[in-house]
């Protein structure tokens, strides 16, 4: 059995902040076309946000490869040049990690190499 309190033993003030979690990343940059040997492709993640505490990371394939990100007034931005090789196609995925609600959200994108390597 539980008694329930109906005059609280102390009274103090209390401030609350509550801030909205981030929403997902989004890439721009990628036209669908295959990407030729030598060419550069500009990936860009933004992340709309104003919560402070929140990494964009880059990965390739898995790996991490760029974790240089910036704010840009209400979004964190994160950019990534991808270099035309033979090959095959590369996952590119921007991560965005808010480390003190454990949450991760991402984005991917399929970037197509020109050349297999195989002919």
């Amino acid at each position: 059995m539980h008694t329930l309190l109906l005059s609280p033993l102390f009274t103090r003030p209390c401030f609350i902040k509550i801030a909205a979690l981030p929403g997902p990343p989004v890439i721009t940059g990628n036209t669908g076309r295959s990407l030729s040997l030598g060419s550069t492709l500009n990936l860009v993640c933004t992340c709309n946000t104003t919560t402070a505490g929140v990494r964009l990371t880059w990965e390739m394939d898995g790996r991490t490869v760029d974790i240089d990100y910036r704010r840009q007034g209400d979004q964190i931005v994160n950019e990534y040049s991808v270099k035309g090789r033979t090959g095959p196609d590369i996952n590119m995925t921007c991560k965005m990690e808010f480390p003190p609600a454990n949450h991760v959200l991402t984005d991917s994108t399929l970037v197509k190499m020109q050349g297999d390597g195989l002919s």
